[in-house]
């Protein structure tokens, strides 16, 4: 089955979406063969958030599983804020992803200059070490783009996966699912997040896998989940994880 866990309806400065346009992402979703969609919006918007228009028209959709989540910024010391936020209302999942280093944003493009105050080596090291706080921090579901660091193409002196070995042991001791991240392919990087020989050592360590496009527009849903599909077969996924009030199942990968 192609499952797309990870589909943002607000997002960049926009804090409300027509249900025509909620529409049109299942629209999107279903042409690409994605069976099961998880609406997932930034925490930050979450005071605008309204599953209950989400879950309105996925009954329009029969043949469309519909799960709603949240995406969750996770930063060291905000756990008692984020366990609040998360106690709000009922969730199919949690995604938590880590976009700062230190208050360092270094997902944005206006940022960009800010690397130069770090040493590359240091600042990989530095955020996969709060990738693992964040996954043995029990709070979350889902490890949103796992090496999100390298969305700008800088290369660390040391090889990815050695650098990634402490995230993946906190998340493996965790037991929190992964997703295999389809947006990297549109950043400057150009591929997915992990790439294969990471994806591929995640399956060495016996960590689920999820499927997620990073959707922040309709036409962008399901968007090359079946080449992720592709790529988790190649690293040795035979399953990905879905997700209903917190629980994970696996079912048979498309």
């Amino acid at each position: 089955m192609l499952v797309d866990y990870h589909v943002h309806t607000l997002g960049h400065d926009a804090f409300y979406v027509e249900e025509s346009e909620i529409a049109r992402y299942y629209e999107t979703a279903l042409a690409r063969g994605v069976k099961e969609l998880g609406i997932a919006d930034h925490d930050y918007y979450y005071t605008h958030f309204r599953p209950e228009r989400i879950l309105a028209q996925a009954r329009r959709f029969p043949e469309l599983t519909v799960r709603v989540g949240i995406e969750v910024d996770y930063i060291p010391g905000r756990e008692a804020e984020i366990r609040a936020l998360l106690g709000a209302q009922p969730l199919d999942f949690v995604i938590g992803s880590v976009h700062q280093v230190d208050g360092f944003s270094f997902d944005e493009e206006k940022d960009v200059p800010k690397y130069a105050a770090w040493e590359t080596t240091a600042l990989f090291r530095r955020y996969f070490a709060h990738v693992a706080r964040a996954a043995e921090s029990g709070l979350f579901d889902i490890i949103g783009h796992l090496d999100l660091i390298k969305i700008f193409n800088f290369v660390p002196a040391e090889d990815m996966v050695a650098l990634a070995e402490p995230a993946l042991a906190g998340i493996r001791r965790a037991g929190t699912c992964l997703e295999l991240n389809t947006n990297g392919r549109y950043k400057p990087v150009h591929e997915f997040y992990p790439a294969q020989a990471l994806l591929a050592r995640c399956h060495e360590e016996g960590i689920p896998l999820t499927l997620g496009s990073d959707a922040h527009a309709p036409e962008q849903a399901g968007r090359d989940i079946a080449a992720a599909a592709a790529l988790a077969r190649r690293a040795g996924y035979t399953a990905v994880a879905t997700f209903q009030g917190r629980r994970r199942t696996l079912v048979p990968l498309g």
